[in-house]
């Protein structure tokens, strides 16, 4: 994943945690990030 201020990678695992929305609340992914990944389930 790449935004303007950050790289980083997901597991694929995670990937799928964010996709479904069940990330836990203290993972570093922005919070944008998560609410676009979510409309991807």
């Amino acid at each position: 994943m790449r935004t303007p201020r950050v790289l980083g990678r997901l597991t694929p695992a995670k990937f799928v945690e964010a996709t479904v929305g069940r990330l836990p609340a203290d993972h570093p992914l922005d919070a944008d990030l998560r609410d676009a990944l979510r409309c991807l389930a």
